[in-house]
């Protein structure tokens, strides 16, 4: 097992994630500044778009969950994916 490989993925995994972190705290301030908006369809558009980064931060959770179990176990997240959503 090469375990410098495993380092390397793992850390850029990390750097993805914070990446997307970035990202969501960016479109959640929006989805704020959109509540305070006196325009109803540019808060009607803020509003969605925080509903999308919601739903991106939960599929990251899922992905960081299945990372969590296995790095290995990376590929298979859309086999574990659909089981979840079957369940849940």
């Amino acid at each position: 097992m090469n375990k410098g490989g495993t380092d390397e993925k793992r850390q850029r995994v990390e750097e993805r994630d914070r990446a997307s972190e970035r990202e969501i705290a960016r479109t959640l301030a929006l989805g704020k500044e959109a509540l305070l908006d006196s325009d109803s369809d540019e808060k009607r558009h803020r509003v969605e778009e925080r509903e999308r980064v919601k739903e991106k931060l939960r599929e990251l959770w899922r992905k960081k969950r299945i990372r969590d179990q296995d790095p290995s176990m990376e590929a298979a997240q859309g086999f574990w994916g659909e089981s979840e959503r079957e369940s849940g």
